[in-house]
């Protein structure tokens, strides 16, 4: 069976990560961020859903499907930059957003009237097309609105309102996605599903960009949800990657092979496969309860010590270091009182260095 028959399974795959990413920005509360990064989920739920129907062959046709498909990639670059725009708390950009709105309502027109796409067909899950007199026009377009969108992000860096780690993962991801466009500019690569990997791979970014530093609120029910979506998405896509792989290395060697052969292979791997849900269960966990453990692993430590510790400055500085990590103050004063009714007062400070700065009588 060949490689290319599977390719149906990355739309798919992109299809469910966007809805899962939908799903927890609906539980978030609802600011100008969450509302226009919707608005670009949307816009690429719709490029997925076309993009894998239109590998399936079901009527009403292929270019019916390819058309759906472009109604999220037209609408994309714009409501990107778009949601850049409101990332940035840049203003003074409503007639730039204004003309991509028209040229998206210009360029959709185009698209149900062939003007985009003259012909597409799918063979073995693999998209053949060929452009209209319109494509073009529509490439410049989205690419110019793509590096809009990067130079609006890059300019609040360094004017120093946001630092670049807040959205080094935005602008790593936004240069997938220029790359994705500009791909599909040649029908002989575009044909494959790059530009949905890649732009799976940016919507992902931006959603940890969104999360780590914390651009919305999300409740922790809904933090929930996208732990345990995400783990179950990442082992099935793992797992059956490792099986189709697997499957086709075999056929290679010994021929053909029988669904016999095929199910004792998938119980092979998930016994082989036990110790990798649990690495990426224990990596799921600590990437979105990263600080609840760095809190259990302190107070651990810190129970390790008074246990094993009978110095009392010894216990005065693991107390100073476990507050220090844990709540990350400027600095930390602890009063220690002795028989005599005395303080001691210890200052700690971010460099670690804990003094004992006078006494007083109470």
């Amino acid at each position: 069976m060949q490689l290319s028959k599977y390719f149906i399974l990355i739309p798919i795959i992109s299809l469910l990560c966007y809805c899962i990413l939908l799903m927890i920005l609906l539980g978030s509360r609802k600011n100008k961020i969450a509302i226009y990064y919707i608005y670009y989920i949307i816009s690429m739920i719709i490029w997925s859903f076309g993009s894998a129907i239109m590998r399936t062959g079901l009527p009403p046709s292929v270019i019916f499907w390819n058309h759906i498909l472009c109604v999220g990639l037209i609408s994309m670059p714009v409501i990107f930059y778009h949601f850049t725009l409101v990332l940035t708390d840049t203003i003074n950009k409503n007639k730039m957003l204004l003309f991509g709105y028209i040229c998206v309502g210009v360029l959709l027109v185009c698209n149900f009237m062939g003007l985009i796409i003259n012909e597409v067909y799918s063979l073995n899950n693999i998209i053949y097309y060929r452009l209209g007199s319109v494509a073009p026009i529509m490439a410049i377009w989205s690419l110019y609105f793509l590096l809009l969108s990067f130079k609006t992000i890059l300019s609040t860096v360094k004017s120093n309102k946001i630092p670049f780690v807040r959205v080094k993962y935005i602008l790593y991801g936004l240069s997938l996605v220029i790359i994705g466009g500009l791909l599909n500019l040649f029908p002989k690569i575009g044909r494959y599903p790059i530009d949905i990997i890649l732009n799976t791979i940016n919507a992902s970014f931006i959603a940890y960009s969104i999360y780590r530093y914390r651009f919305l609120k999300i409740k922790l029910i809904v933090k929930k949800r996208l732990a345990y979506s995400l783990y179950t998405l990442v082992l099935t896509g793992v797992y059956i990657v490792s099986v189709i792989l697997v499957q086709q290395i075999l056929i290679k060697l010994i021929g053909d092979t029988t669904i016999t052969s095929s199910l004792i292979l998938a119980v092979f791997l998930a016994f082989i496969f036990q110790p990798i849900k649990d690495i990426i269960q224990h990596f799921i966990d600590r990437l979105f309860y990263r600080e609840k453990f760095n809190h259990q692993i302190l107070f651990r430590d810190f129970s390790n010590t008074i246990n094993n510790q009978l110095n009392l400055n010894e216990l005065t500085n693991s107390l100073l270091e476990v507050i220090n990590k844990g709540i990350q103050p400027k600095k930390v004063y602890l009063m220690l009182r002795n028989d005599k009714e005395e303080y001691s007062a210890f200052e700690s400070s971010t460099q670690k260095k804990y003094n004992q700065i006078g006494r007083a009588h109470v």
